[in-house]
């Protein structure tokens, strides 16, 4: 699966072209307005002069995530003994305040690391089988339970009732996951069937699916980017999933776009969150070699979607820039920028930004802020 993905990228594809209209070049450049998903639907525009308001409001750590964005020198950081491969591919989810799991998605591995003695466990490896992971796409923790999607349309759960986490068992499916949620009864899953070289391939109708625990389909819901030409949706679809009990909402987010949609219990749209200071990039669909490029720089993507307390959206973006800019005296290629929603009343605010030369990514649980940089994690102590 991960060379076809490859081949996408490089554009060496054999696929039907769509009835996109073409520029003089014969290039048709995405996304088109009126093919984003619910583009004919008002929304809700939030940018950075909306900056949050009563901070001291909000949970816990959320306020320490505002501290550390406005003051990191203000702020031990203690490092994590465990190299990691990149920004884009770890992810950590706490089981404790002592407990955390952290996941390397481009060694397709699961490791505990416990704060209190220092010390890491492999949990999960790469491979095929019972309690391997390969592909993997995203991390949730749900009560004390670990779940990770794996883009060989699998679904496997880990239980951490007790330490060290074991394997407990695998969800098959029939399309392969992207993003992923749980509602304690059954999995939301953002995905897509994946293209074999079927001459007949068929883009799905809809962009989530509600899952059963045996990988059943129950029902579907959500549009995909509107295009017939499966290559670049397949350079376009990546994005997030996630649900709050709380409010019966369904949150999903395509990355490359700048849009936050909002669900309710009956499936349909309750509310768009439109980030205004998104630099839209650009993906070039070339219908000579069927094939499509994805933007490089210059242009923002959605990092993540993070739930605090089941109620507050915490919005990630990144923006990749063509050249070194100055924020507050520091030179900055990649920029990170927080935003936050109240689900239970909509209101929202900006919580601020952190920029650098090199990727990095700050990650919250519901007990710790975390920066990921330069290939290390450190636990931030504000």
């Amino acid at each position: 699966m991960k060379h076809i993905i490859f081949l996408i990228i490089i554009m060496i594809n054999l696929s039907c072209g769509g009835n996109n209209e073409r520029s003089a070049s014969g290039l048709v450049v995405h996304p088109i307005e009126e093919n984003i998903p619910h583009y004919e639907n008002d929304h809700i525009s939030v940018d950075k002069n909306q900056l949050v308001s009563g901070v001291n409001n909000y949970p816990g750590i959320i306020k320490k995530l505002h501290s550390y964005l406005h003051d990191p020198n203000n702020s031990d950081l203690f490092e994590i003994p465990l190299p990691v491969s990149g920004v884009r591919t770890v992810e950590v989810k706490s089981i404790s305040e002592d407990i955390l799991l952290i996941l390397d998605k481009r060694s397709d591995q699961l490791i505990q690391y416990n704060r209190s003695t220092n010390d890491t466990l492999l949990i999960a490896s790469r491979g095929r089988g019972p309690g391997d992971i390969a592909y993997a796409k995203d991390m949730n923790r749900y009560n004390n339970d670990i779940y990770i999607s794996m883009e060989d349309m699998r679904v496997s759960k880990f239980s951490c009732q007790n330490t060290p986490c074991n394997y407990d068992k695998t969800v098959p499916l029939e399309f392969s996951p992207i993003s992923f949620a749980y509602n304690n009864e059954n999995y939301i899953i953002f995905g897509q069937t994946p293209y074999l070289g079927e001459e007949d391939y068929t883009i799905d109708e809809n962009s989530i699916r509600i899952v059963d625990d045996n990988g059943g389909v129950l029902t579907s819901f959500g549009e995909n980017y509107r295009t017939k030409d499966w290559i670049v949706l397949f350079t376009i679809r990546d994005g997030h999933i996630r649900y709050s009990m709380k409010n019966d909402y369904y949150i999903h987010s395509i990355e490359l776009l700048p849009y936050i949609y909002i669900y309710d219990q009956k499936y349909e749209i309750n509310s768009i969150f439109y980030l205004s200071e998104f630099i839209q990039g650009e993906v070039v669909f070339n219908p000579v070699f069927n094939g499509a490029s994805p933007p490089s720089v210059d242009f923002s993507y959605i990092h993540d979607l993070t739930i605090v307390e089941d109620n507050y959206l915490i919005i990630t973006t990144t923006t990749r820039y063509d050249e070194i800019v100055s924020d507050n005296d520091n030179e900055c290629i990649f920029e990170q920028d927080y935003y936050v929603i109240d689900l239970s009343n909509q209101s929202h605010g900006y919580l601020g930004s952190s920029c650098s030369k090199f990727p990095q990514n700050i990650l919250i649980t519901d007990e710790w802020v975390f920066l990921n940089s330069n290939g290390k994690i450190y636990l931030v102590n504000t």
